[in-house]
């Protein structure tokens, strides 16, 4: 999950890329210690999440704004919306009437935290990483902003998110273990298997949700490297692949190299 990223004539003064998982069910995450030791010893002069974490108002008022631009739940057949409240409201008491609700797709997000929680008390990697940042004098910034970053979900169509929502809670059980399987995927740092399996549960959305965040971030992460070594980090699925962040940074130019 930890990675160096240089151009030949920074070799000494090397960026890192990290994989995170956002939401962590224990505060012994993977690479705690070495990111911090990273962070300690001078060297870096950024950190860059996925987004700009004191932002959280303003991703607070993005989301308000996607929920209440259409009341997607009448799109759901009468049973299907039945069955899907019941399952809210089992798992999280969340009420799927109310008219200014969030989003599907970000309901479906703050749905899986729930189960994740089940592990144990979840831990944000993203914001420890952060707070640590700033505690060393480090410059934070995010590598989307909560408007692209939001935008984004924005571009994909209620009907999909509507369908990736209801396919997800059809099987709650099956969703779970999958879940709980990426879990293991990441704790086990098998990166592979993880962007794989990430990869297909975003079915058609995989181009929005992932590639092309994955062209923004790789984008940024090299106009920041080329300015001064930093720690970059974003989802550990967006790492891989042939359309991963990885593969972008070496078209690029730059060398990557896994950290033991």
């Amino acid at each position: 999950m930890l990675w160096k990223c240089f151009r030949e004539e920074q070799e000494d003064t090397p960026s890192f890329l990290f994989g995170s998982m956002h939401q962590f069910p224990s505060a012994n995450w993977p690479r705690r210690e070495q990111i911090f030791r990273l962070l300690s010893e001078g060297r870096l002069q950024w950190v860059a999440t996925e987004t700009p974490l004191e932002e959280s108002a303003s991703a607070h008022m993005l989301m308000q704004r996607m929920g209440l631009s259409e009341n997607w739940q009448e799109q759901i057949p009468p049973k299907k919306r039945e069955r899907l409240q019941k399952i809210l409201c089992k798992s999280s008491g969340i009420e799927l009437s109310h008219p200014g609700m969030m989003p599907p797709i970000v309901l479906l997000e703050f749905l899986q935290r729930q189960w994740l929680s089940s592990l144990g008390e979840l831990h944000s990697i993203d914001l420890e990483i952060w707070e640590k940042a700033g505690e060393y004098g480090l410059q934070t910034l995010g590598l989307e902003s909560n408007e692209e970053h939001y935008g984004l979900l924005e571009d994909i169509s209620l009907k999909d998110q509507i369908h990736l929502l209801l396919q997800t809670t059809r099987n709650i059980r099956r969703s779970r273990k999958r879940l709980y399987h990426l879990y293991d995927l990441y704790r086990e740092e098998n990166l592979a298997q993880l962007h794989q399996s990430a990869k297909r549960g975003m079915g058609k959305m995989r181009e929005k949700m992932l590639y092309a965040r994955n062209r923004l971030m790789a984008e940024r992460i090299a106009r920041l490297a080329n300015r001064a070594p930093g720690l970059a980090v974003m989802g550990a699925a967006h790492l891989s692949g042939g359309k991963g962040v990885i593969r972008l940074l070496k078209q690029k130019g730059f060398k990557v190299k896994a950290l033991p």
